[in-house]
Order: structure tokens, then sequence, then C-alpha cells
């Protein structure tokens, strides 16, 4: 992102809501089941919702929200904004078994929720995210026919994050990475990769002169 000429400013509160699951979740014994989802940004965990109950017929009813603050006077908090998305992890939290004194989860899927409609100046923006089946998922073998597990969400701000003429005088791009085909099984969760952060990286023309970057 250009560099804006920020005024001094009041921090101004994301709120994220995760609104509800749509289609049917399926956990490890169908469609009935309990699940929470677990927001994070920026490897900071910002909460987890209570657990619900849902089935084929009553959805999850989530209606979580978490707060991400932006602080005006740090350029790179609006940075961050334009291209670190909230993750979002849904899970299912198994039945207790005799003499089981913690609840067990399993990952069901995730999602990323992009921020950077919020820097377009919206102040109210929701979606519909497919909900991504980790490796071994109840999720992960359905049949192609199936309906996909989604989540809604909404992103909230009271202000613009950007006025409409610092909008102007700033370049924003948005690049979509859609698929990575064939990935190490040592990145999928729970594998001995766990714990790292891994990045896709391209060039960026930084003069007027006409360059090709190939993708």
């Amino acid at each position: 992102m250009a560099d804006i000429d920020l005024p001094t400013r009041q921090p101004e509160p994301i709120i994220i809501t995760v609104l509800r699951a749509t289609n049917p979740l399926r956990g490890q014994k169908g469609d009935t089941l309990t699940a929470l989802v677990k927001l994070e940004y920026i490897d900071r965990p910002l909460g987890e919702s209570a657990k619900v109950d849902c089935g084929a017929d009553k959805p999850a009813e989530f209606n979580y929200n978490a707060t991400v603050t932006i602080l005006f006077e740090d350029p790179a908090n609006l940075d961050d904004t334009a291209h670190r998305p909230v993750l979002c992890t849904v899970m299912e939290v198994l039945p207790k078994e005799k003499k089981q004194k913690d609840e067990k989860t399993i990952v069901l899927g995730q999602c990323f929720i992009d921020l950077f409609p919020l820097l377009q100046g919206e102040t109210k923006y929701k979606t519909s995210l497919n909900i991504i089946p980790t490796q071994g998922s109840p999720l992960d073998n359905l049949p192609a026919d199936h309906p996909k597990a989604e989540i809604d969400v909404q992103l909230s701000v009271n202000e613009p994050l950007l006025t409409e003429m610092q909008r102007k005088d700033a370049n924003l791009m948005s690049v979509t990475m859609e698929t990575l085909f064939s990935p190490p099984d040592s990145w999928a969760i729970g594998g001995a990769a766990q714990g790292f952060t891994y990045v896709a990286a391209m060039p960026m023309p930084l003069s007027a002169d006409i360059v090709t970057i190939d993708g």
C-alpha cells in the first residue's frame, strides 16, 4: 500500500461478526454435532465462540463478535489490514467419554476473512465464505454434489478507515491466490511443520516503467 498522509485520529475498532454456518456442518457422527469457531489475526488469538448445537435442519448460529483495533499513528496497521486476513477455524466439540476431564475438539475446516473492503470506503460488509476442509476432516470426503459448508460473516466500523481523498491518493491492489496444488503433507494441520507460517510472494513494480511479471 502506498504511503498515505494520515491525520491524527482516535483508534477505530473493526468488529468481526461470525453469524452462522450455512449448509449443514458434518461431524464425526454425522450432521448432528456441537461446534465452535476460533478467530486469529496475525498469529494473535482473538477468541472463540460459545459452543452451539447444530444439525441438518438447525444451522450453527454462532453470532460471535471479535475486535481488531486500527491505530492510525502506525501506518503499518493499515498495511496489515490491506493484506492480512482474519483466520476463522471451525471446530467440532466431541462428547466427553467416561473419566475424561477435558473436552476434545477436532478441526473441521478454515476460511479467511478479508478486511480489504474496509479500505475501499465500506463501513459494513457482509459475505459468505466457503469452509475449506482440513485433511482428514469429516467435511473432506463428502460427495461432490453435497452442499458446501459456508460461514456468514460481517465486518463493520463506525467511520470509514480512509477518507475519500486518501483513497484517491492511494494505490490499492488486490491479488488473490485461489489454489495451492499438491502441498507437502507436513503443511497439514497437525503435521511436522505445525507452528510455521508459509507465505506466497511476488515482485511489486515501484516505478512508472512497464514491467512484465510472470506468474
